[in-house]
């Protein structure tokens, strides 16, 4: 009865879209798939839009016509290589059967919404499929800061550090900024530096349980790590507070010292200030007298994020003798990472 009136409506509105687009549904739901695509592809044509091309193309790959979904969907991309929807659902289709295209399509529509996480969610589980952790990390990177209490993306960094051979040590680099501050602010001599300053009471990751696995068990507890800080919620709007307000109420001596200069640089990044602000900040906690190791490390991964390798190298070799030989040596692996993939870069342009 039901595809009868749908049939009727067709006939009694030949020229508008949607009556083609409601029979086609149904078709399709009745396993109609030819009957299915060729309404579709009628309503496309009167002007149907995107539901109409998913339509045609799922009831063409479930009649056996997978190849002239593809024809279509690379004739429509021609058409508007900017569309992000359009190369999603490409993706989508080409995933099953050749998911190295569904990645290079992936990549183009994660450029093109560089603010869309299933985008970035698409291209790191076709760098899975496809064994491309190298490729992997970069997406991560992008998909954790647009969902950065999302455990499962904090555990995909992990596996594709694993994979390229780097430490679980480093996986902050790959955090979004707020948990890298309270990564930072727990590093041997941060920690160390913000107790003896009385800084440290309050702050996310010190002296509490979630602090003491931070300090304790950083060179080798990445997992822990990530799960610990979303768990407490320590990255969140009062955690940052609460770091404003000890330096607030902290002695004149203790405010002008390294260990508040170095804190404020972390809150300045912490609180997304231009990268230039954050730099300077941590370059002058760094010539303060008794300026702990941990300063000397975050401006390295600054530059080493910006691609100065080779002061970001001598950074992490001044941090060592300053009390971070530990971390430092776990940075020297993500150097050398670094460098292999630049010289990657370089083979490819030529």
């Amino acid at each position: 009865m039901l595809l009868t009136e749908l049939k009727r409506a067709v006939v009694l509105r030949p020229s508008e879209s949607s009556p083609r687009f409601a029979l086609a549904e149904a078709l399709f739901q009745e396993r109609d798939f030819r009957g299915a695509a060729e309404h579709a592809r009628r309503a496309l044509d009167l002007g149907g839009g995107e539901t109409a091309r998913r339509l045609l193309c799922g009831a063409l790959t479930r009649d056996g016509r997978k190849a002239e979904a593809l024809r279509l969907m690379e004739e429509w991309a021609r058409q508007a290589p900017r569309d992000p929807v359009l190369r999603a659902e490409f993706v989508t289709l080409l995933e099953e059967d050749r998911p190295d295209d569904a990645l290079v399509h992936a990549l183009e529509a994660a450029e093109i919404t560089p603010g869309g996480l299933e985008a970035w969610r698409a291209v790191v589980r076709l760098c899975e499929r496809t064994n491309r952790p190298a490729v992997a990390l970069p997406a991560l990177r992008r998909a954790r800061a647009l969902a950065p209490e999302d455990p499962r993306l904090a555990e995909a960094v992990l596996g594709a550090r694993a994979a390229l051979g780097l430490p679980a040590s480093t996986a902050m680099l790959d955090a979004p900024p707020a948990e890298q501050a309270v990564q930072a602010l727990a590093l041997p001599t941060a920690h160390a530096a913000l107790t003896q300053a009385g800084l440290a009471a309050g702050l996310p990751g010190q002296g509490t349980s979630t602090g003491a696995g931070l300090a304790a068990g950083l060179p080798g507890q990445g997992a822990d790590i990530q799960a610990g800080l979303v768990a407490a919620g320590a990255t969140g709007p009062g955690a940052l507070a609460e770091a404003k307000r000890r330096l607030v109420v902290a002695p004149p001596a203790i405010r002008s010292g390294a260990a508040a200069a170095f804190l404020r640089s972390e809150l300045l990044a912490w609180e997304g200030k231009p990268s230039a602000q954050v730099e300077a900040a941590r370059r002058a906690a760094l010539e303060l007298p008794g300026a702990p190791g941990a300063t000397a490390v975050r401006l390295g991964d600054q530059l080493l994020e910006a691609g100065a390798l080779d002061e970001a190298q001598a950074l992490y070799a001044r941090a060592a003798t300053m009390g971070e030989g530990a971390v430092a040596a776990g940075r020297e692996a993500e150097l050398s990472e670094r460098r292999r993939a630049l010289a990657r870069d370089v083979a490819g342009v030529g």
